[in-house]
């Protein structure tokens, strides 16, 4: 079955927010992912 997402940030909302059902994460462990990945996406952005 292939999913649809109308960005790429619901696709990552979904992925940690599965983790966190899953009891391989944590809350906080979701939020701190999402932040590094802004991070990592404005470094590539911006050079």
């Amino acid at each position: 079955m292939s999913r649809t997402f109308r960005s790429l940030q619901a696709a990552a909302d979904e992925a940690g927010l599965s983790r966190i059902y899953a009891g391989v994460h944590t809350r906080i462990d979701h939020r701190t992912g999402q932040e590094l990945g802004i991070h990592v996406a404005r470094y590539s952005r911006d050079g």
